[in-house]
């Protein structure tokens, strides 16, 4: 850890967080859980989500974005968005319900 990285640990410490046995995620630094639950790297100088504490539907939306089918879906809205033509408006608005669905 750099001295900046110790400043912050030492300051969430005598703040009363309590540093954790789980590492960082991305630089594999202690991760300090604070007063209020949140959980923050002293080192990176985030915030950390354990994702075994979040429930289904919270762990899905953090992945949302790497989904094929979701990536999918805001391709045809930005198109939705474009179009004019009132058969074609149709068409891409079923198809988006139905991409939903299977989210």
């Amino acid at each position: 850890m750099n001295d900046d990285a110790v400043r912050r640990a030492s300051e969430l410490l005598l703040k009363g967080a309590t540093m954790l046995q789980d590492a960082c995620p991305d630089c594999n630094n202690p991760i300090y859980k604070l007063n209020d639950g949140a959980m923050r790297c002293a080192y990176c100088d985030k915030g950390v989500i354990r994702e075994s504490s979040l429930n289904k539907a919270e762990l899905k939306e953090l992945h949302q974005d790497e989904d094929p089918i979701y990536q999918k879906i805001m391709s045809l809205k930005k198109q939705l968005q474009a179009e004019e033509d009132p058969d074609k408006i149709i068409k891409l608005a079923e198809t988006i319900k139905k991409l939903q669905e299977i989210l």
